[in-house]
């Protein structure tokens, strides 16, 4: 997560000047895909986490 933030916090500083400009928008666009996808990592692995603690306190529900 750090590092797709940190790779979107980059783009900061450019932007799209005439001889350049196709390469700005596609940098942003890839940058916000690789945040998305390790938000979507974080999600995961928190969920699996809550799963896990909700099944070793109701051991009855799924034996």
């Amino acid at each position: 997560m750090r590092e797709a933030f940190a790779g979107l916090q980059a783009t900061l500083g450019e932007a799209c000047t005439p001889g350049d400009c196709a390469y700005f928008p596609g940098r942003v666009h890839d940058e916000l895909h690789r945040m998305d996808r390790a938000v979507k990592a974080t999600e995961l692995i928190a969920n699996r986490d809550k799963t896990n603690t909700w099944m070793r306190g109701h051991p009855g529900d799924y034996r």
